[in-house]
C-alpha cells in the first residue's frame, strides 16, 4: 500500500471533510454570493440611474463589474487560504485530525485543493448566479433599459480603447493571476504558523515584511543613484536598462508563480511538523 498518496484514501478524506464541515462551507458560499450580488447590483443601480438622468456611462459598466468582481475574488481568495489549517487550530481538533488514518501529504493536499482550486470553481459558479440575480433585479427596476449580463470580450484590450477594458495587455492579466496565486500561497503558509487568527496575523506580518523590503530597496537605490528615487524613476522611464515594460511584468509574473510554489512546499513541511510538535 502506498503510504504517501492513495487515491481511494484521498477521496474518502475529502468526503469526510465535506460531510463534517458542509454547514461552514455553505455559510461561506452564501456570504460570497451575497457580497457579489450586493456589489454588482449596487454598481449597476448607480449606472442605470445616471443613464436615466442623461449621463451615459453604460459602456464602462461591464468593465466596472469585472473590476469589482476581481476585487471580491481576490479578497475572499485570501480569506479562504487563511483557513487552510482550520482543522488544527486547537489542541483537540489537531489530535483528532492528525490521528486520521491518512498520510500528511494527503491531509495537506486535501486542504490545499479545497481552499484553492475548490474556491475558484465555486466562486465562478457563484459569479454566474449572482450576475443572473443582478440582471433579474435590474430588469425589474429599470424595465426600459436592456440589462445585459457580464461579458468578457473586453477583459483584455489595447491602447485604442484602454478605458473600456480591464487589462490593457495580456501580460497584465497574467500578472494579476500570478499575484493572486502568490497572495493565496502566503496565507496558506501563514496558516501553518498561526492556525488561530491566521488572516490577521499573516496580513500583519506581510505588511511588516513589505515595509521592510521597501526600506531596503530605498536604501540600495539611494546608494547606487546620485539623486536617489528621482534618478531611478528617470532611468525606468527612459528604459536605461534596455528592458520593455511588458518584459518586466512577465518576469514579475514568473517570480510570483515560483515563490507561490516555494510557499506551498514550505507550508507542507510546516504542516508535517504538526505530527510530532505540539503547537497551541
Amino acid at each position: 500500500m502506498n503510504n504517501t498518496f492513495d487515491i481511494n484514501r484521498f477521496v474518502l478524506l475529502l468526503r469526510k471533510d465535506i460531510q463534517e464541515n458542509w454547514k461552514k462551507y455553505l455559510i461561506r458560499i452564501l456570504t460570497i454570493y451575497g457580497a457579489l450580488t450586493l456589489v454588482t447590483t449596487w454598481n449597476s443601480f448607480l449606472s442605470y440611474s445616471e443613464f436615466e438622468q442623461g449621463f451615459d456611462r453604460l459602456k464602462y459598466l461591464n468593465r466596472d463589474l469585472i473590476v469589482f468582481t476581481a476585487f471580491v475574488f481576490f479578497i475572499f481568495g485570501c480569506i479562504s487560504a487563511s483557513m487552510a489549517m482550520e482543522p488544527i487550530n486547537s489542541k483537540t481538533k489537531r489530535l483528532v485530525y492528525l490521528m486520521n488514518p491518512s498520510s500528511a501529504f494527503e491531509k495537506y493536499f486535501s486542504r490545499w485543493l479545497i481552499m484553492t482550486i475548490g474556491y475558484m470553481v465555486v466562486f465562478f459558479i457563484l459569479f454566474w448566479l449572482s450576475d443572473a440575480t443582478r440582471v433579474l433585479i435590474c430588469s425589474i427596476r429599470f424595465p426600459d433599459i436592456d440589462v445585459q449580463s457580464v461579458h468578457f470580450d473586453r477583459l483584455i484590450g489595447n491602447d485604442d480603447h484602454r478605458y473600456e477594458y480591464v487589462f490593457e495587455r495580456v501580460s497584465q492579466f497574467k500578472f494579476f493571476v500570478g499575484l493572486f496565486v502568490f497572495a493565496q500561497s502566503l496565507f496558506i503558509l501563514g496558516s501553518t504558523f498561526w492556525p488561530k487568527n491566521s488572516l490577521v496575523k499573516t496580513f500583519s506580518a506581510g505588511i511588516i515584511i513589505f515595509i521592510t523590503f521597501l526600506l531596503v530597496c530605498w536604501c540600495a537605490i539611494s546608494l547606487v543613484f546620485e539623486n536617489g528615487m528621482g534618478s531611478f524613476g528617470n532611468a525606468l522611464q527612459q528604459r536605461t536598462f534596455g528592458v520593455e515594460d511588458s518584459t518586466i511584468v512577465g518576469y514579475l509574473t514568473i517570480l510570483c508563480f515560483i515563490f507561490a510554489v516555494i510557499n506551498w512546499i514550505l507550508a507542507f513541511f510546516r504542516f508535517r511538523e504538526s505530527d510530532v510538535i505540539k503547537r497551541l
